[in-house]
């Protein structure tokens, strides 16, 4: 029997202190997958925290007697593929926005815009 299992025979799924042990016994392991994945440690540390959030929210799909390390890793690069497709999106509309005419980067008004064409 794992420790979060005799955590859940303990508290609930809800409790701060369940939480609090998920958490300081794991964030490092959680951050270090994030960060491998998303090559940004502010982006890792979201991604951590994204984590375990999930992993409370879901606290009961966790099979006891299961590996936790394990569950948490498949959530951890659940969540920083989520992150990198966001970031995909969001690069190729802004490539899309700049091809049709409209720079991110100038602060213009409409009428310097239709000015500048």
């Amino acid at each position: 029997m794992s420790d979060i299992d005799e955590l859940l025979g303990q508290y609930s799924a809800d409790d701060p202190r369940l939480i609090e042990a998920l958490v300081l016994d794991h964030y490092n392991f959680v951050y270090r997958i994030a960060l491998s994945i998303l090559n940004d440690r502010h982006e890792a540390d979201d991604a951590a925290q994204e984590t375990f959030i999930k992993a409370v929210a879901n606290l009961d799909s966790y099979q006891p007697g299961s590996r936790l390390k394990s569950w948490l890793a498949t959530i951890a690069v659940n969540v920083c593929r989520g992150m990198l497709r966001k970031q995909k999106t969001r690069q190729n509309l802004q490539r899309g926005l700049q091809l049709a005419g409209f720079s991110s980067r100038e602060q213009s008004t409409p009428e310097q815009a239709a000015l500048q064409r």
